[in-house]
């Protein structure tokens, strides 16, 4: 159903944009699961189907310093950076999978008041920044000597119930959206293996 590749042809402001993208195979460990709770609270245990990876990465075609992440899981839905100071947030109209709409990245409407920021704003600039190579990572490495030996960081991702209202009570819905977050940090640090994510609801 989710194909390994796939050409996208895109429009925007009047420019036709052609996508490559591809799966991002690594997202997912082979331990990978998902638990969420009913409402009785009881806990309930599921591993990755295979063919549930509707998240890719790729490029625009012909734009070197283009770079794409998506989802195809309920429709498109992703980011579309075509250079330094223009990228695109493609999303599916309310209530449909075959109609998109698509806008600027600088119109994306965030909740204030996330994790306690007083400045969310310039935070997600900053990481738009980081996805397009505008600024150096925050981050240093360091020189060891095991540099053969694989390191993994495991992510845990949880969503509250407020979370789940906000997703109109569906489970799909809200299990890709953080799937979605985790694909978006695994393009911003690629360096970084983000495997074996158990996913919380």
């Amino acid at each position: 159903e989710h194909p390994l590749r796939a050409e996208l042809r895109i429009t925007a402001e009047g420019r036709n944009f052609i996508v490559d993208v591809e799966k991002n195979e690594d997202l997912f460990a082979p331990d990978y699961t998902e638990t969420h709770y009913t409402k009785t609270g009881t806990a309930q245990t599921i591993c990755l189907n295979k063919t549930d990876n509707c998240f890719y990465h790729g490029r625009v075609r012909a734009i070197r310093e283009s770079s794409v992440v998506l989802s195809t899981c309920r429709g498109l839905r992703g980011l579309i950076v075509i250079s330094n100071n223009l990228s695109y947030i493609l999303e599916p109209l309310p209530d449909s999978q075959e109609h998109h709409f698509i806008y600027r990245s600088e119109h994306l409407k965030v909740p204030h008041g996330s994790c306690g920021s007083k400045h969310l704003e310039s935070k997600v600039t900053d990481w738009l920044a980081e996805l397009t190579g505008r600024t150096e990572p925050r981050y240093h490495r360091v020189k060891r000597d095991d540099q053969q030996s694989v390191k993994y960081v495991e992510l845990l991702l949880v969503a509250d119930y407020a979370e789940f209202q906000k997703n109109k009570h569906d489970l799909q819905a809200t299990k890709n959206k953080l799937v979605e977050a985790a694909n978006y940090v695994d393009k911003v640090r690629p360096d970084t293996c983000f495997t074996g994510k158990p996913v919380i609801f």
